[in-house]
């Protein structure tokens, strides 16, 4: 049985990677695929806000995740 602190950290760790990769992939997307148009132009600002944030969280979680 896993303990529960491993778990949470697997989960802030899955959160904050999964929050980093989107935003990154959202401001990347654009310049890998220029012949299909985005319906909506990406917030540069907000995807970088949110991609640091994501980072963050990740490292948190990664941290927990070490020291227990």
């Amino acid at each position: 049985m896993i303990p529960l602190p491993q778990i949470l950290s697997e989960i802030i760790m899955a959160l904050g990677g999964a929050l980093l990769v989107a935003n990154i992939w959202a401001l990347v997307q654009p310049r890998l695929r220029p012949d299909k148009p985005l319906p909506r132009p990406v917030n540069r600002g907000r995807a970088v806000t949110n991609a640091i944030i994501g980072a963050v969280v990740f490292v948190w979680g990664f941290a927990s995740f070490i020291t227990r």
